[in-house]
């Protein structure tokens, strides 16, 4: 069962305006409902489920298959249930009521998640007040927020600009990411200045959106968007509309940093709606693809808009919304090798557009043709149509640990082109590849530090997606050296040198005026002792000492060393002979100095003297 409501008098909170849209030229089938003519493909129909609502905007499928609405003008939610399934709502409820313009709503679980103009709010399953989660959102201008929940279980917030073109603050023109109690806001997508369409495709997860873009330029300028949001990307808003395209209140303004978008479709279309197709009531063929719903536009020449679309989906990506317009009425769709045929057309000249190409795609001749119907006849046109794969985007990813962490990052190339500098633990994204498989390498990676796998590595690049590679860094605190100098002075110096040994390790000869290096030593506080030293030399200072080696560096410690002549001994020996020797001795002196007694046949000996010259008298 698809629901559909019809809205009369439906508008925008800026373009109030509505305005007659030309009936199709293609023969499809007319349902007549509630005074309007729908045109709908063979084999489809469409029922009235629910009529007399004043001013409803938003569906949402609750528990039950219940189908919530949001009136936004008279500010209320309502549900309305088809009891007997017959495609028909049988019973209308309030909700809530009092509401500041409610338009977003969404459901996990039983849980009903809705936005007014000024907050987004919690109903839980049998409450009747709901919890505020996001307070003071700005109020006017456009007035919708749209809100959807990722599969990464977090809530995203789209809200308009407050003009047609001017500087907003955030959150304004954007796409705000939550966690699901309202915390921790962060910016996801900026540059949207109306994206109404928010959906998360089923099987990438990433999230699409549509936008509203600026009127005032033209019937056909600029066109608008269904982009496909990517975190941290500018969409060109306020000061450009595409890629290259400055708006003309930004003359000179820097359009290279646009994020182009995914497909571009008929300018003033309005698009409100955005969803995936996953069910099996419909043609295999639409599984996977996505519907839009354009509300029209309200300054065009001649109206557009107002219809429900189908965006083609192959491999996760839009592949077009073609739509063919004859003399400027409302364009039909074609598929990219099909035909259609517009019936009842006066003989004569006539100028048929293809539109909703998609931007990988270029139409041989152009998109526009003119064509002579003959009267009576069928005339034809036919458009050939080249697209090329889109390119995609890489994102690289460091994550690094340990210790002595390099200071000034690293630098990261595809297929050896030019580096871009990446942070320690960051992310940098190349944009615009050619889909494929890229080399990547992450150079300029400090000597103390390795990179896990390998590097460089291959990568292939999606069609219109982005594939991201990761580098994983583990460093280590690098050794140091320490250099150990010695300094000798005085007199009789040591002729052997010396021994220098750190932490009690096996020692180092080093000359009496020498230096020796340690290498490789662990960062940090070591011991270093000066050992074999003569003991007639003293070491200046503290031996040993402690000395700090700085990871990757040198430290260095010296030793002063001084000595002096070491004294020296003298023996003296008395030997007499004859008769009546002497009974009591000699006295024996030194320099004149203190005598000491000394046996007729005996020695003596004077210990520390001075080397050198000196007297000795035996008295």
């Amino acid at each position: 069962m698809a629901a559909a409501l019809l809205a009369h008098g439906c508008s925008d909170a800026v373009t109030p305006d509505r305005r007659t849209h030309p009936t199709p030229a293609l023969a499809l089938g007319a349902i007549h409902i509630a005074g309007q003519d729908l045109f709908v493909p063979d084999g489809f129909d469409v029922n009235l489920f629910a009529d007399g609502l004043d001013g409803p905007r938003a569906l949402a499928l609750g528990p039950g298959g219940a189908v919530f609405v949001a009136l936004s003008d008279p500010g209320e939610i309502i549900r309305l249930v088809d009891t007997d399934g017959d495609g028909v709502a049988d019973a209308e409820s309030t909700v809530l009521s009092g509401l500041s313009y409610p338009f977003g709503l969404a459901f996990r679980g039983d849980t009903m998640y809705f936005a007014e103009q000024t907050a987004v709010k919690r109903l839980d399953p049998g409450a009747t007040t709901p919890v505020t989660l996001i307070p003071n959102l700005p109020e006017g201008a456009h007035l919708t927020r749209t809100i959807a929940f990722g599969p990464d279980n977090l809530l995203y917030l789209a809200i308009g600009s407050s003009c047609n073109v001017c500087d907003d603050a955030l959150p304004r023109a954007a796409v705000t990411r939550y966690n699901l109690d309202g915390s921790n806001p962060h910016t996801f997508a900026t540059g949207l200045r109306n994206s109404v369409g928010l959906a998360f495709h089923p099987t990438t997860g990433e999230l699409w959106a549509n936008n509203n873009d600026r009127d005032y330029l033209g019937d056909d300028v600029p066109p608008e968007h269904l982009n496909i949001l990517r975190d941290g990307r500018w969409y060109g808003w306020p000061q450009c509309y595409l890629p290259g395209q400055a708006n003309p209140e930004y003359p000179g303004a820097d359009c290279s940093a646009v994020e182009p978008p995914a497909l571009t479709f008929q300018a003033h279309s309005a698009p409100l709606g955005l969803a995936f197709y996953t069910g099996a009531m419909f043609p295999a063929e639409y599984v996977g693809d996505a519907f839009m719903t354009y509300h029209g536009s309200w300054n065009r020449t001649v109206p557009t808009g107002a219809k429900v679309v189908r965006v083609r989906v192959v491999n996760g990506q839009p592949t077009a919304i073609e739509t063919v317009a004859v003399d400027g009425g409302t364009g039909q769709p074609i598929g990219i090798n099909s035909s259609v045929r517009f019936t009842g057309l006066a003989a004569g000249s006539h100028s048929v557009v293809l539109s909703g190409v998609a931007g990988n795609c270029s139409v041989s001749g152009g998109n526009t043709q003119t064509v002579n119907v003959p009267s009576g006849g069928t005339a034809t046109v036919a458009y050939s149509v080249t697209c090329a794969t889109p390119p995609g985007d890489l994102t690289v990813t460091t994550s690094t640990g340990g210790s002595s962490l390099d200071p000034d990052g690293y630098t990261v190339a595809v297929d050896g082109g030019a580096g871009q500098a990446i942070g320690i633990n960051s992310s940098v994204t190349f944009t615009g590849l050619a889909a494929g498989s890229h080399s990547v390498a992450l150079t300029d990676v400090a000597s103390n530090c390795t990179v896990s796998g390998s590097n460089p590595r291959t990568v292939t690049v999606p069609s219109g997606g982005t594939a991201t590679v990761s580098y994983t860094v583990t460093c280590t605190t690098p050794p140091g050296d320490l250099t150990v100098t010695t300094s000798t002075g005085g007199s009789s110096l040591d002729p052997d040198g010396y021994t220098v040994a750190v932490d009690g390790g096996a020692g180092r000869a080093i000359g009496i005026n020498g230096s020796v290096t340690f290498t490789s030593l662990a960062a940090g506080s070591h011991s270093v002792a000066l050992t074999d030293v003569a003991s007639n030399c003293t070491v200046g200072g503290s031996n040993p000492r402690t000395v700090t080696v700085p990871s990757g560096g040198t430290a260095t410690v010296s030793f002063a060393v001084t000595c002096t002549t070491p004294p020296g001994d003298l023996t003296v020996t008395t030997s007499t002979g004859g008769s009546s020797l002497d009974p009591d001795g000699y006295t024996v002196a030194v320099d004149g100095g203190a005598g000491q007694a000394i046996g007729i046949n005996s020695s003596v000996t004077f210990t520390s003297l001075a080397a050198g010259s000196h007297s000795v008298a035996l008295t």
